[in-house]
C-alpha cells in the first residue's frame, strides 16, 4: 500500500493585529506611564500652592504637613490619559467575544504575563490594544483543540499528535500567542478541503 499524500499549506500569515499584540512591551508601557504619573503628580504639587488642589478641583487630603492625592483619582488619570482598561473592564470586553472564559482564568493569563499589563500603585491595567488583539484572534483563529474538533465535525479523523506534528514540521501555518498556537480559519478551511479531496 502506497504512502498517503502529505498535505502542505504553503501560505504565510501576515496579521498586523497579531504583530501588534506580540510587540506590546509591558515594561516600556509601565515606564512611560510611571513617567507621565510622576510629571502629573509633580505638576499637581506645584499647583497645590494656591491652585486646583487648594480650590478642590483635584481631590486631596492633608495629614500633618503633607498633602495626599487618593490612588483612586490617580487610577482615573491613568485610565483616561492612556488607552487602558482595569482588569474587570478588560475581562468584560473580552468575554463578549469569548463567552467560555472565566474571570479566574483571565486573571491567571495576566499573572503569567500572557496578557500584558502594567501595575500602578495597587491596581493593574491592561492596554486596550491587547484586548483588541485577543478579540481579533478569538474571531479569526482556532486553537489547536478547536481546529481538531472542526476537522472531526467535518468528518476528518485526525489525532492530536498527528495534527501537532504537522504544525511542528511547518505543513500547516500558525501564529503563536502566549505560548499557544492558533490556526487562521481560512487555513483550516484549506486543510479540510484538501483532506476531503484525498
Amino acid at each position: 500500500m502506497g504512502r498517503r499524500k502529505t498535505i502542505v499549506i504553503d501560505r504565510v500569515i501576515s496579521d498586523e493585529w497579531v504583530d501588534k499584540y506580540n510587540n506590546l512591551d509591558s515594561e516600556k508601557m509601565y515606564n512611560e506611564k510611571a513617567t507621565k504619573l510622576s510629571s502629573i503628580i509633580s505638576s499637581v504639587s506645584r499647583i497645590a500652592k494656591g491652585g486646583r488642589v487648594e480650590r478642590g478641583a483635584i481631590p486631596s487630603y492633608k495629614f500633618g504637613k503633607k498633602r495626599y492625592i487618593p490612588m483612586q483619582f490617580l487610577d482615573e488619570l491613568v485610565a483616561t490619559k492612556g488607552n487602558f482598561y482595569n482588569i474587570r473592564e478588560a475581562f468584560n470586553e473580552y468575554k463578549r467575544h469569548e463567552p467560555t472564559i472565566e474571570f479566574r482564568a483571565f486573571v491567571g493569563r495576566i499573572e503569567k504575563k500572557v496578557i500584558p499589563s502594567i501595575k500602578v500603585g495597587f491596581r493593574r491595567f491592561i492596554p486596550k490594544d491587547a484586548i483588541d488583539g485577543l478579540i481579533h484572534v478569538s474571531n479569526n483563529y482556532y486553537s489547536v483543540a478547536e481546529a481538531i474538533k472542526g476537522m472531526h465535525d467535518s468528518g476528518i479523523k485526525i489525532r492530536k499528535n498527528t495534527f501537532e506534528r504537522r504544525l511542528d514540521r511547518g505543513r500547516i501555518p500558525f501564529i503563536k500567542i502566549g505560548g499557544k498556537r492558533f490556526i487562521h480559519n481560512e487555513i483550516l478551511n484549506d486543510v479540510i478541503e484538501k483532506e476531503k479531496k484525498l
